[in-house]
């Protein structure tokens, strides 16, 4: 018998646990087939995916440069000035 992880995801696919890990199997996987039957015959729905983690951006790296390149134009037209 085949081990969900999760409930069939909305494109039909399944994942699964294979060998110890988790495991894609879409429709054309040799496993589809087994899968099909076996998430049919399930007395118990499997959980909800988790969501995927969100991340914040990276800082922009040049946004210190060009911060850095404002202060020293506005040093240098104070001098000027």
């Amino acid at each position: 018998m085949t081990t969900f992880l999760y409930k069939q995801r909305d494109d039909g696919t399944y994942v699964i646990e294979h060998n110890g890990n988790p495991y894609h199997v879409i429709a054309d996987d040799p496993m589809w087939e087994q899968c099909v039957e076996d998430y049919d015959a399930l007395d118990e729905e499997p959980p909800d995916e988790p969501a995927p983690p969100t991340f914040d951006p990276p800082p922009d790296p040049m946004a210190a440069v060009l911060d850095r390149l404002a202060e020293l134009e506005a040093r240098l037209a104070k001098k000027k000035g």
